[in-house]
Protein backbone atom coordinates (compact mmCIF):
# COMPACT_ATOMS: atom_id res chain seq x y z
CA UNK A 1 0.00 0.00 0.00
CA UNK A 2 3.24 2.46 0.58
CA UNK A 3 4.41 1.90 -2.63
CA UNK A 4 1.14 2.47 -4.31
CA UNK A 5 0.69 5.39 -2.20
CA UNK A 6 -2.36 4.19 -0.95
CA UNK A 7 -1.82 4.85 2.99
CA UNK A 8 -2.96 8.37 2.83
CA UNK A 9 -6.56 7.18 1.98
CA UNK A 10 -6.83 3.56 3.66
CA UNK A 11 -8.02 2.84 6.95
CA UNK A 12 -6.33 -0.60 8.44
CA UNK A 13 -8.19 -2.83 11.31
CA UNK A 14 -6.77 -5.68 12.76
CA UNK A 15 -8.69 -8.64 14.91
CA UNK A 16 -8.21 -12.10 15.35
CA UNK A 17 -9.88 -15.01 16.57
CA UNK A 18 -8.79 -15.49 20.20
CA UNK A 19 -7.71 -19.38 19.45
CA UNK A 20 -8.09 -22.21 22.32
CA UNK A 21 -7.92 -22.38 25.96
CA UNK A 22 -4.68 -23.69 25.53
CA UNK A 23 -4.71 -25.31 29.21
CA UNK A 24 -5.71 -22.26 30.58
CA UNK A 25 -7.86 -22.85 33.84
CA UNK A 26 -7.59 -26.28 32.91
CA UNK A 27 -9.63 -25.82 29.63
CA UNK A 28 -8.64 -26.70 25.71
CA UNK A 29 -11.98 -25.29 24.23
CA UNK A 30 -13.27 -21.73 24.59
CA UNK A 31 -16.95 -22.02 25.14
CA UNK A 32 -16.88 -19.87 28.24
CA UNK A 33 -16.67 -16.50 29.54
CA UNK A 34 -13.27 -16.59 31.03
CA UNK A 35 -10.70 -13.85 29.63
CA UNK A 36 -8.88 -16.57 27.18
CA UNK A 37 -12.01 -16.86 25.70
CA UNK A 38 -13.17 -13.09 25.33
CA UNK A 39 -10.24 -10.93 24.69
CA UNK A 40 -9.00 -10.40 21.20
CA UNK A 41 -7.06 -7.42 19.90
CA UNK A 42 -8.43 -5.28 18.03
CA UNK A 43 -6.10 -2.50 16.28
CA UNK A 44 -7.00 0.34 14.03
CA UNK A 45 -4.39 2.36 11.69
CA UNK A 46 -6.19 5.52 10.09
CA UNK A 47 -4.08 8.32 8.04
CA UNK A 48 -4.76 10.90 11.64
CA UNK A 49 -3.76 8.08 13.94
CA UNK A 50 -0.74 7.68 12.19
CA UNK A 51 0.48 11.24 11.62
CA UNK A 52 0.04 11.24 15.04
CA UNK A 53 2.32 8.25 15.90
CA UNK A 54 -0.70 6.34 16.73
CA UNK A 55 -4.15 6.55 19.04
CA UNK A 56 -3.17 5.15 22.10
CA UNK A 57 -4.08 1.60 24.14
CA UNK A 58 -7.59 1.69 25.95
CA UNK A 59 -8.31 -0.30 27.92
CA UNK A 60 -11.71 0.40 27.29
CA UNK A 61 -14.58 -1.87 26.85
CA UNK A 62 -15.55 -2.90 23.44
CA UNK A 63 -17.26 -5.42 21.69
CA UNK A 64 -17.26 -6.70 18.39
CA UNK A 65 -20.44 -5.60 16.81
CA UNK A 66 -18.77 -1.92 17.52
CA UNK A 67 -16.38 -2.74 14.73
CA UNK A 68 -18.59 -1.92 11.98
CA UNK A 69 -20.03 1.40 12.99
CA UNK A 70 -16.59 2.35 13.09
CA UNK A 71 -15.45 1.52 10.21
CA UNK A 72 -18.29 3.71 8.70
CA UNK A 73 -18.02 6.38 10.37
CA UNK A 74 -14.02 6.14 9.63
CA UNK A 75 -14.79 6.10 6.01
CA UNK A 76 -17.44 9.06 5.95
CA UNK A 77 -20.54 7.48 6.21
CA UNK A 78 -23.87 7.16 7.75
CA UNK A 79 -25.73 4.10 9.01
CA UNK A 80 -29.34 4.05 8.20
CA UNK A 81 -30.17 1.60 10.06
CA UNK A 82 -30.45 0.86 13.86
CA UNK A 83 -26.97 -1.01 15.22
CA UNK A 84 -26.27 -2.85 18.35
CA UNK A 85 -22.94 -1.27 18.23
CA UNK A 86 -21.08 1.81 18.48
CA UNK A 87 -18.30 3.73 16.61
CA UNK A 88 -15.21 3.72 18.44
CA UNK A 89 -13.77 6.72 16.38
CA UNK A 90 -14.00 9.20 18.45
CA UNK A 91 -11.95 7.22 21.29
CA UNK A 92 -9.16 7.46 18.47
CA UNK A 93 -8.89 11.01 19.33
CA UNK A 94 -9.13 10.72 23.21
CA UNK A 95 -12.93 11.04 23.53
CA UNK A 96 -14.62 9.40 26.28
CA UNK A 97 -15.22 5.23 25.87
CA UNK A 98 -18.54 4.74 24.19
CA UNK A 99 -19.29 1.98 26.83
CA UNK A 100 -19.04 1.34 30.47
CA UNK A 101 -19.41 -2.57 30.08
CA UNK A 102 -19.50 -5.52 27.75
CA UNK A 103 -21.98 -8.45 27.44
CA UNK A 104 -22.02 -11.22 25.76
CA UNK A 105 -24.30 -14.33 25.02
CA UNK A 106 -23.59 -17.75 24.87
CA UNK A 107 -26.14 -20.33 24.35
CA UNK A 108 -28.42 -18.62 26.98
CA UNK A 109 -25.93 -17.89 29.25
CA UNK A 110 -24.71 -14.35 29.35
CA UNK A 111 -21.60 -12.43 30.71
CA UNK A 112 -21.02 -8.63 31.51
CA UNK A 113 -17.54 -7.17 32.05
CA UNK A 114 -16.30 -3.52 32.80
CA UNK A 115 -13.18 -2.71 34.23
CA UNK A 116 -14.08 -3.73 37.75
CA UNK A 117 -16.08 -6.70 37.78
CA UNK A 118 -17.23 -9.51 35.25
CA UNK A 119 -19.99 -11.80 36.73
CA UNK A 120 -21.66 -14.77 34.17
CA UNK A 121 -25.33 -15.87 34.47
CA UNK A 122 -26.52 -19.26 33.87
CA UNK A 123 -30.30 -19.91 31.67
CA UNK A 124 -31.45 -19.18 35.44
CA UNK A 125 -29.56 -16.28 35.88
CA UNK A 126 -27.81 -17.69 38.80
CA UNK A 127 -24.10 -16.47 38.97
CA UNK A 128 -21.56 -19.12 38.10
CA UNK A 129 -18.82 -16.91 38.10
CA UNK A 130 -17.67 -13.45 39.56
CA UNK A 131 -14.52 -12.12 39.36
CA UNK A 132 -13.49 -8.73 40.96
CA UNK A 133 -10.78 -7.66 38.22
CA UNK A 134 -9.70 -4.69 39.67
CA UNK A 135 -7.96 -6.84 42.89
CA UNK A 136 -8.38 -10.42 40.46
CA UNK A 137 -7.25 -9.35 36.70
CA UNK A 138 -5.90 -13.05 36.30
CA UNK A 139 -9.77 -14.33 37.77
CA UNK A 140 -8.38 -16.69 40.06
CA UNK A 141 -10.92 -16.03 42.71
CA UNK A 142 -14.37 -17.17 41.75
CA UNK A 143 -16.51 -15.01 43.98
CA UNK A 144 -19.99 -16.20 43.25
CA UNK A 145 -22.47 -17.70 45.54
CA UNK A 146 -20.24 -16.08 48.09
CA UNK A 147 -23.02 -14.06 50.95
CA UNK A 148 -20.09 -10.98 50.82
CA UNK A 149 -20.68 -10.32 47.11
CA UNK A 150 -24.44 -11.02 47.13
CA UNK A 151 -25.33 -7.25 46.29
CA UNK A 152 -22.58 -6.87 43.86
CA UNK A 153 -23.90 -10.25 41.97
CA UNK A 154 -27.83 -8.26 42.06
CA UNK A 155 -26.47 -4.98 40.77
CA UNK A 156 -24.34 -6.80 37.78
CA UNK A 157 -27.38 -9.19 37.06
CA UNK A 158 -29.47 -6.05 36.96
CA UNK A 159 -27.18 -4.21 34.33
CA UNK A 160 -27.30 -7.24 32.32
CA UNK A 161 -31.26 -7.04 32.32
CA UNK A 162 -31.05 -3.80 31.65
CA UNK A 163 -28.53 -3.97 28.61
CA UNK A 164 -30.43 -6.65 27.45
CA UNK A 165 -33.75 -4.78 27.47
CA UNK A 166 -32.24 -1.68 25.75
CA UNK A 167 -30.82 -3.34 23.44
CA UNK A 168 -33.32 -4.95 21.73
CA UNK A 169 -33.85 -3.29 17.51
CA UNK A 170 -37.09 -1.06 17.18
CA UNK A 171 -39.13 -2.06 14.00
CA UNK A 172 -38.38 0.68 11.49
Amino acid sequence: MEKRGEMDNTIIAFTSDHGEMNGDWGLIYKMNFLDGALRVPLLFRTPETAARGGAGVSDAPVENCDLGPTLVELAGAELEHAQFGRSLAGMMNGATPVREDAISEFRGEFMLADNDWKIALNREGQAYLLFHLAEDPQETQNLAGNPDYDHTEDELRLRILERISTSQLKAP
